[in-house]
């Protein structure tokens, strides 16, 4: 499947079984999707068109990093 373009300017996004085998995220992916699917959506890193779910992977790797820093902190 080939990757879907936003901008020039901006890396491609994918769907959530290209991203996991092209990134190999250290988390569920799946499991983090349910769990924090507003996050993703609000940080950018999730969009859904109709029933695909397409991930930004600059800004899922943004977001992993800020919410492994906010609870960091928090420990």
């Amino acid at each position: 499947m080939e990757p879907i373009q936003t901008k020039p300017s901006e890396p491609p996004l994918l769907g959530v079984e290209d991203f996991i085998a092209t990134h190999n995220p250290p988390v569920n992916m799946r499991w983090t999707i349910s769990k924090h699917y507003p996050e993703l959506v609000e940080a950018g890193a999730l969009l859904r068109i109709g029933r695909k779910l397409l991930i930004s992977p600059q800004h899922f790797w943004e977001w992993l990093r800020e919410r492994g820093r906010r609870e960091a902190e928090a420990a």
